[in-house]
């Protein structure tokens, strides 16, 4: 990642960059791939560090734009992938990391986000992501971007990977919204 690029810290003390990318609707026309790849790497070559993408844009395509943009410079990368909720059970969740890391062809996500709450016990979203965590594929850091309605069980606010759950909105008020009253920071 650039030197001089602006870097936030989370609570368990991993620096990420403030700014980066997103891939939302890139990988759904092949003719566009070329340019998604090079507005990828000029946005890298400008000193943006952070590649946002997820399983579903484009049914896996927009990790595969990223995995071609980011190839021979992965170290430049502070990498944020997300899992379906529809994948989110234990097994379902180890599986979409796998097949994240197969499209984007590198070795780690630095950030595996859960989309949004979908019909599986957290506990066992969690339970995979601390798996992910303990192992050289994914990140230390699992979070949640989605403000929740219920209060997270008590397995997931014990867990060894850090949880942050916030959500930025430009057009409401306070720009930042809490879950369930909870300060919006990572938990350990």
């Amino acid at each position: 990642m650039n030197a001089t690029q602006r870097m936030v810290r989370a609570r368990g003390g991993a620096a990420m960059p403030a700014l980066g990318l997103g891939t939302w609707r890139m990988g759904e026309r092949g003719n566009h791939k070329k340019d998604e790849i090079a507005a990828l790497r000029l946005g890298l070559d400008l000193g943006l560090g952070l590649i946002d993408t997820a399983e579903m844009y484009g049914s896996g395509g927009a990790e595969k734009v990223v995995g071609e943009a980011i190839r021979g410079r992965r170290d430049e990368v502070y990498l944020v992938s997300k899992v379906l909720p529809s994948n989110a059970s234990r097994k379902g969740t180890i599986k979409a990391a796998e097949r994240s890391l197969k499209f984007l062809k590198c070795d780690h996500i630095d950030l595996y986000l859960l989309h949004w709450p979908g019909s599986y016990p957290l506990e066992e979203t969690f339970e995979a992501f601390e798996r992910l965590a303990r192992s050289a594929a994914t990140a230390s850091a699992i979070s949640m971007p989605r403000i929740w309605r219920k209060p997270l069980p008590r397995r997931a606010a014990k867990g060894s990977a850090s949880i942050r759950c916030f959500t930025i909105r430009p057009s409401a008020p306070s720009r930042r919204r809490s879950c369930h009253g909870a300060n919006p920071t990572t938990w350990r």
